[in-house]
């Protein structure tokens, strides 16, 4: 009984260890080139006079050997829409870039190396980040790119296949996490093209709500937010979560999209956002009624109004004719 007691508890385990462990390759696709790449983001510390490695693997998905080089870029934000910048190495928190290296075929760590990487298979690539000794204190934020070389045609046009692995380092000394939210809204949009937490372009009549961060530190922050929607009698109808990193001394507009927003109702919404161990909420009600519904009660409120001037007209010229 004892056996058989430890034989289920092994399988169970087994099982258990199976059903938790991450999946990060992806299948390969019928296309002549294609990479992926993971992790797709890696925090590190960043010590004054540092010097370390760290590994991260590039999969060829496509049906063909690919060929691909490695090099570090900058990493930063452009607008309060978050349009993604890889060129600004003048940002005094992109310097990051500069002190990545890269370790070659020859076992060399160079600025840019170059890989080859049979179909359907993968390769683990190691960089070395040199922090100089004078680092400042904060965030510092580069991208390294696995970009392909043996780019696909397609009708004059060359696919280049890139992904890249963002990288989220954060010196050692003084940390400042401080924000500001302004311009909390909540509304029932009109058509409206909104840009989700993800990125994401919608274009829908629908609630939103928005806010834009200010992110005042030397660090960067993660916004979590939650929109909320109950009907009058307090039964939660909507709940969606999202979150959003927000670089320093950089201002981020975050919106969040209740997309199946019903026809017709009253609505208690509430915007919720949770950042830097603080919690901040906006609260409003929403009326949607449709344009019929609209048109149809302006056109009883004229009806009824015409009605009762009329009424009154004629009760008046009774009254005269009786005088």
């Amino acid at each position: 009984m004892k056996k058989i007691t430890k034989i289920i508890a092994i399988v169970a385990l087994m099982m258990a260890s199976f059903a938790t462990s991450p999946v990060h390759a992806e299948a390969c696709s019928s296309d002549k080139s294609g990479l992926s790449i993971s992790p797709v983001n890696q925090p590190i510390l960043l010590e004054p006079g540092s010097e370390r490695n760290y590994t991260f693997e590039v999969q060829n998905i496509g049906e063909a050997p690919a060929t691909f080089k490695v090099y570090a870029q900058p990493y930063s934000m452009t607008g309060e829409e978050y349009t993604v910048n890889f060129s600004d190495t003048k940002n005094k928190f992109t310097q990051l870039a500069r002190w990545i290296t890269v370790k070659d075929t020859n076992g060399q760590f160079v600025e840019k190396a170059t890989f080859q990487v049979e179909a359907c298979g993968k390769t683990e690539v190691e960089y070395h980040v040199s922090v100089p000794a004078n680092v400042a204190s904060g965030g510092q934020y580069a991208v390294i790119f696995a970009e392909g070389m043996n780019a696909a045609d397609g009708g004059g046009i060359k696919a280049v296949p890139r992904v890249g692995l963002v990288i989220y380092g954060h010196a050692t000394g003084v940390t400042v996490r401080t924000y500001e939210l302004v311009d909390f809204a909540i509304k029932n949009g009109v058509d409206e093209t909104l840009t989700d937490a993800s990125g994401n372009k919608i274009t829908k009549s629908a609630i939103h709500a928005s806010v834009k961060i200010n992110n005042t530190g030397n660090v960067d922050l993660t916004a979590n937010t939650t929109l909320t929607a109950k009907n009058v009698f307090g039964t939660v109808l909507y709940q969606g979560d999202s979150a959003a990193i927000v670089l320093p001394e950089t201002s981020r507009k975050v919106t969040s999209v209740w997309e199946k927003t019903p026809l017709f109702g009253l609505f208690n919404v509430t915007y919720t956002v949770n950042i830097a161990g603080e919690i901040k909420d906006y609260s409003t009600m929403i009326l949607i009624m449709p344009a019929f519904i609209v048109v149809i009660i302006l056109i009883l409120v004229a009806g009824t109004t015409f009605w009762v001037v009329m009424t009154i007209k004629k009760q008046r010229e009774r009254k005269n004719r009786r005088g």
